[in-house]
């Protein structure tokens, strides 16, 4: 059993809510009350930590990260691994996978190529890998060059290049077993073997990825098309789109 153990509001709600989504059962405690004997993981604040005495307790300021290690305690997933697979699913929302010893460790959706970094440290600091192989889907575009470029500049794990095909279920199918759809196609990129990327990337888009921007930021703005230079700024992560926009109104670039 999982004990929620903190008097913060939004500690609490932000930690229960994703105990929910996983369907995990947790009794919930205030940090001076005695935690039962049948709990084996507590859950709480880094400013509550000091105040809980149990034998086990993860912290972390983050309530999302603190229920993911929880989560691998209970289950018994935290420990050295000789070999992980870490799978991505490259595109505006970005799945990720890692696999160890034919088990899922860890699983969620990311919202910038960026974050991809700071997910394959995670799996560094919680599993203690002696090989860790990214592997990255095929598609995607700027957002899988954007990715690529970041942990080759971070790293010096090996990254593969692995072909999507069969790695995306129909929305139907991933609504019907729980997974959201990018988490699915991870799930399998990270099980494939693909091509092992031994030069930087180029992370220039295309032209036909800079009109599909275009078009995005016209169907946005209503009338404003930004130009190739903004558009191409929106690909390689230097602006969002909304700033793209407000620089096109204000004279382009």
């Amino acid at each position: 059993m999982v004990a929620l153990v903190t008097s913060k509001p939004r500690f609490y709600h932000e930690a229960a809510s994703e105990l929910k989504r996983r369907g995990i059962p947790f009794q919930s405690y205030r940090p001076d009350e005695k935690i039962p004997s049948h709990v084996t993981v507590v859950i709480t604040s880094p400013e509550e930590r000091g105040k809980i005495s149990f034998h086990t307790v993860v912290a972390a300021a983050a309530a999302r990260d603190a229920v993911r290690e929880a989560v691998q305690v209970k289950e018994g997933l935290k420990g050295r691994y000789e070999s992980i697979s870490l799978g991505v699913d490259p595109g505006k929302s970005i799945g990720v996978a890692a696999v160890g010893r034919g088990r899922i460790l860890m699983e969620e959706i990311l919202r910038s190529p960026e974050e991809v970094a700071r997910s394959v440290r995670d799996v560094e600091e919680m599993f203690l890998p002696k090989e860790l192989v990214i592997k990255v889907g095929a598609a995607g575009g700027s957002y899988r060059n954007r990715i690529i470029a970041r942990l080759q500049e971070e790293f010096t794990h090996p990254i593969q290049i692995i072909d999507e095909v069969s790695t995306t279920r129909p929305k139907w199918v991933s609504r019907r077993l729980g997974v959201h759809k990018d988490i699915s196609a991870a799930r399998k990129i990270a099980l494939k073997t693909g091509r092992e990327i031994k030069t930087p990337v180029n992370v220039d888009p295309a032209s036909g990825e800079i009109k599909n921007i275009q078009r995005e930021s016209r169907r946005r703005s209503a009338h404003i098309t930004i130009s190739k230079e903004l558009a191409k700024a929106v690909a390689k992560g230097e602006l969002d789109m909304d700033e793209a926009i407000e620089l096109q109104k204000k004279g382009g670039s």
